[in-house]
C-alpha cells in the first residue's frame, strides 16, 4: 500500500511566509493560503506555486484535464480547483475574467507580449464591474474598486509579487520565448505595474479585446 504524506506549501516570496499553529489555523477558517496536497511519504519533490496556485492550468489544457479527470475519478487524491486560480494578495482563489489561455492567445487575441502583456490582471467579478461601470457611462475609478485595489490599481500587481507570478506564468513565458514548455522560470519576467497609465492599457486590453 502506498504511504502518504500531507504537504502544505508556504506562500510569500520564495515560500517564506512564516506559519505557526495560530496562523495556520486562522487560513484554514478563513479559507486563506495555498490548497494541501497528498505526496509520497519522503518525497523532496517541490510542489511549485504554479501548481499549488492552479497556474499551470490556465496555461496548459492537459494540466486541466488532468486534474479534472483524475479529481472525477478519485477526489480524496485530487480535488480539482477548475478555473479559480490563487491571487497572491488575498491568498484566496479566485475565478478570473479571462479564465484560461491554453494556446497562447493572450486576453485580447494578440499573444503574449513582454512585460507581462497578455496576462490577465483583473477577477471576473472586477470585470463584470468595470463592464457596468462603462455601460452606465461612468468611468473606473481604481480607489472605488474596493480594498483589493489601491490608487493605481489590484495591489496583486505590485512588485513584491513579482516572484510569485514568475512562477504562475512559467509556462506561459517560455510558451512566448519558444523554448520548451518544462524550462524553468524566467527571473527577468516581471508582471508589476510600472505606471497609473497600465491600467486603461490593461482594461481596454483584457474587457475589450483593443
Amino acid at each position: 500500500m502506498t504511504r502518504l504524506q500531507v504537504v502544505w506549501p508556504k506562500d510569500g516570496p520564495k515560500g517564506s511566509r512564516p506559519r505557526g499553529f495560530f496562523r495556520g489555523f486562522n487560513d484554514i477558517l478563513t479559507g486563506k493560503g495555498p490548497d494541501m496536497f497528498l505526496q509520497r511519504a519522503k518525497s523532496t519533490s517541490r510542489i511549485r506555486p504554479e501548481r499549488w496556485g492552479n497556474w499551470d492550468s490556465y496555461h496548459h489544457w492537459p494540466s486541466h484535464f488532468e486534474e479534472e479527470f483524475v479529481g472525477a475519478a478519485n477526489p480524496l487524491w485530487n480535488s480539482s480547483r477548475g478555473f479559480k486560480r490563487y491571487d497572491p494578495h488575498t491568498r484566496r482563489y479566485r475565478k478570473w475574467f479571462v479564465p484560461e489561455d491554453w494556446y497562447g492567445d493572450g486576453v485580447d487575441g494578440q499573444g503574449i507580449g513582454i512585460r507581462g502583456a497578455g496576462y490577465p490582471r483583473f477577477t471576473r467579478g472586477e470585470g463584470r464591474k468595470m463592464l457596468r461601470r462603462y455601460a452606465q457611462g461612468h468611468r473606473v475609478d481604481p480607489s472605488k474598486m474596493g480594498n483589493e485595489w489601491n490608487s493605481d490599481g489590484p495591489r496583486r500587481f505590485q512588485q513584491e509579487y513579482d516572484g510569485f507570478w514568475q512562477e504562475a506564468h512559467r509556462i506561459g513565458d517560455n510558451r512566448r520565448q519558444g523554448l520548451p514548455l518544462g524550462d524553468p522560470i524566467n527571473p527577468n519576467f516581471f508582471n508589476h505595474q510600472e505606471s497609473p497609465l497600465d491600467l486603461p492599457q490593461w482594461i481596454r486590453w483584457e474587457l475589450f479585446g483593443i
